[in-house]
């Protein structure tokens, strides 16, 4: 199966873990590399929960392991 961030990427959004690796490891950042607008944002933000929606991942909040 394939991962959160992978399923990002495949919406034009790239993330990385936090260990900075591009791939899941429980956290991620987000940062941006130049000057992004309001419209992006919303877009990174509909990618996200496209992909939350496609995996049945119900919460962004990390695990309380």
């Amino acid at each position: 199966a394939e991962g959160f961030s992978q399923r990002l990427r495949q919406q034009g959004f790239v993330i990385m873990d936090e260990a900075g690796q591009g791939h899941d490891a429980g956290g991620f950042r987000i940062a941006t590399m130049g000057q992004i607008d309001e419209d992006v944002v919303r877009l990174f933000l509909a990618a996200v929960e496209k992909v939350m929606r496609e995996t049945g991942m119900r919460s962004g909040a990390p695990d309380k392991g």
